[in-house]
């Protein structure tokens, strides 16, 4: 049987989607073990990855009901095996990163603590040193 061309396209598009993906979720992975990363990259990846899963949530339903049909030819059923072997690789690899993601956070969160107490200490002095200025005239 001659497989649907739009179950091949959208078979496809769906791999591309989730290599994409895997992509996306490797760069974050790098970001994190390098350091602390900048959290315009972290956002760029983010908006990344939340516009290809938008684009694959379309595409979801109508793959599922082509997966159902058991005469699905051997292009589909590879291109299908492709993609659940991407998802697997993502889904034992997730929790890791989510971890990663949540200490890079408290260091980061640590570190905008310390920035903001510095930044009250200089303030307060600044006030206080201008206040005594203003005193020494007026003696």
């Amino acid at each position: 049987m001659q497989p649907d061309q739009a179950a091949i396209r959208a078979s496809e598009r769906s791999l591309e989607l989730w290599q994409d993906l895997a992509e996306a979720y490797g760069e974050i992975e790098l970001a994190l073990v390098s350091g602390r990363p900048e959290a315009v990259t972290i956002k760029c990846l983010t908006t990344r990855i939340m516009t290809l899963e938008r684009e694959l949530l379309g595409l979801l339903g109508p793959i599922a009901a082509w997966r159902s049909d058991p005469s699905a030819g051997e292009e589909l059923t590879g291109l299908w095996a492709s993609t659940d072997q991407i998802i697997a690789d993502l889904s034992k690899r997730h929790p890791a990163l989510v971890r990663a993601a949540v200490v890079a956070r408290d260091g980061v969160g640590e570190e905008l603590l310390r920035v903001g107490e510095r930044r009250r200490t200089a303030a307060a002095y600044g006030r206080g040193s201008r206040r005594s200025a203003l005193a020494s005239r007026v003696v």
